[in-house]
């Protein structure tokens, strides 16, 4: 789940390599649905259903061939806002584009007798628990055709990479940031709504809620420029803010109280009908203690500069060990013994003259400060530089009291030390699957005789229990879809997802259900 088509030749799965492609060429076959990047989970489930079940999908059934999914036919039936919830649907509902297909025969219809098996990352996870939980429900408060009888073996499996089953801390923290998150983010949406959809480079999918093109002028009236049409979007009853302030949108639907006091009282317990498996990672390390060797560091340092070519040739071996000896007391008296205190030092006077800078000068005002002392967890050097700026601060993340009371009703772990390590977007404590009684969580060795019978003897007790795959500790939340690296993990990637391949090919076929 992702954008369905590439965006300027980049691929939500594989980047510049285009997974869906060659996991097609492999002889994989392969759906590509489009959803909502911010929405919340009920606007992406109604369209991954309405993509899947109703709408006609573009397939490319014969390689090499381009994916197009770049038609606008599918109709997607949001339902009715519900008071009090500060959700406009626009009427009539503009259509979406549809979903791209590899390897796929153009007589495919979902169905009981062809499930089909989900491969989520992120957010995905929870939206496709919540389809499930629509599907074998058969209704919705929302009023939505799509759900008005239960459909019960459509689903055969969902497999979730770094999704955050108990939500994120990434959400308070862009909180934290400010005029910087509002400024940019709505200026970017306003960017990509502003064009026609069969225009835009990419698409949040928020023409329903009122975030579509200016209508074409009227005689005698000029066009609405962009920044008018910002300023539109924007204002207090404006699109933009109803859909920032409800509860309807990914931002709420991907924080700890969204996932776990709301999404996960919803859906209680997953589907005895479908098997489920996770994988988590992680990219932080824990904060160096380093004691005698910052001495060997400074003591390096001050030889360095006391011995280069633009030091004084006439000084003496005795004065240069007498000036080195006293710079190295003075700096260990002023850093302290360890790394931590030597970058809090440099982070203090770091937000003195940044403080400094935006007070005196009014064309920064979304500058974020003051920028966080270091914490005993910090990102990876290898960590993608796009999540630096949350990365940073969700290392030292504190659980509100409103979170650790939700957590621990639930039955998760509150210590916020263990939602310190993440992947750079999401805690790894989360990703395993939801917290609960009513969600039972086995790690793959676990699976080796008894109750638990692995595939080889048919998965036997293994529907509706979230088996864990693992953890990995170098990838981070892009390194599992394969986007911003390098060939080498490109290809561990692609061995990664032709891995989850085949364990879901050897799941057993519900004979009962007419399952081909």
């Amino acid at each position: 789940m992702g954008w369905a088509s590439p965006v300027l030749g980049y691929s939500y799965f594989g980047g510049l390599v285009n997974l869906a492609e060659v996991l097609a060429s492999q002889g994989w076959s392969v759906i590509c649905p489009q959803v909502g990047p911010v929405s919340s989970n009920w606007e992406r489930a109604c369209e991954l259903y309405a993509q899947l079940a109703r709408g006609r999908s573009s397939c490319a059934n014969v390689l090499p061939r381009s994916m197009d999914g770049t038609t606008h036919d599918v109709q997607v039936d949001y339902g009715v806002s519900l008071p009090g919830t500060n959700v406009f649907y626009s009427d009539p509902q503009p259509l979406h584009r549809q979903a791209t297909c590899f390897n796929l025969p153009s007589t495919w219809r979902w169905s009981p007798s062809s499930p089909v098996h989900f491969i989520a990352h992120s957010q995905g996870g929870n939206t496709c628990r919540y389809l499930i939980h629509l599907l074998e429900r058969g209704w919705s408060s929302e009023g939505s055709s799509h759900f008005t009888e239960p459909k019960l073996g459509w689903v055969k499996s969902l497999t979730t990479l770094a999704t955050p089953h108990n939500g994120s801390s990434i959400i308070p923290v862009l909180d934290d940031l400010g005029d910087l998150e509002d400024v940019l983010l709505d200026k970017i949406i306003c960017a990509a709504c502003f064009m026609q959809q069969k225009d835009r480079t990419f698409d949040f999918c928020l023409d329903h809620r009122g975030l579509s093109p200016p209508p074409p002028p009227k005689d005698g009236e000029e066009e609405v420029d962009f920044l008018t049409y910002v300023a539109q979007m924007s204002a207090p009853d404006g699109p933009l803010t109803r859909w920032r302030q409800s509860t309807y949108n990914g931002f709420y639907d991907n924080s700890i109280v969204g996932v776990v006091g709301d999404l996960n009282k919803v859906v209680s317990r997953p589907s005895e009908e479908v098997y489920y498996f996770t994988l988590s990672f992680a990219a932080t390390v824990e904060m160096p203690e380093v004691g005698l060797e910052m001495g060997d560091v400074l003591t390096s340092a001050c030889t360095s500069a006391l011995n280069s070519p633009q030091a004084p040739t006439t000084t003496s071996a005795s004065t240069t060990a007498s000036t080195r000896r006293f710079l190295l007391a003075f700096l260990t008296s002023i850093f302290g013994p360890t790394l931590q205190d030597l970058a809090t030092f440099a982070l203090s006077r770091l937000n003195s003259h940044l403080a400094l800078l935006k007070s005196t000068h009014r064309g920064i005002p979304v500058l974020p400060l003051p920028i966080p002392t270091p914490f005993s967890t910090i990102p990876r050097l290898d960590l993608n530089p796009i999540f630096f700026p949350v990365a940073y601060p969700m290392c030292g993340y504190v659980l509100s009291p409103t979170e650790k009371e939700l957590i621990a009703g639930a039955g998760g772990p509150i210590s916020d030390a263990l939602w310190r390590e993440h992947d750079g977007v999401v805690p790894t404590v989360s990703m395993c699957g939801p917290f609960g009684e009513e969600n039972v969580v086995i790690s793959v060795g676990e699976i080796v005789g008894g109750d638990n019978v692995g595939m080889e003897g048919g998965g036997r007790g293994l529907k509706g229990k979230w088996v864990d795959l693992g953890r990995c500790g170098w990838w981070d939340h892009a390194d599992c879809i394969g986007s911003c690296v390098n060939p080498v993990t490109v290809g561990e990637v692609v061995d990664l997802y032709g891995r989850i391949g085949r364990l879901l090919s050897v799941l057993p076929v519900d004979m009962s259900g007419g399952e081909k």
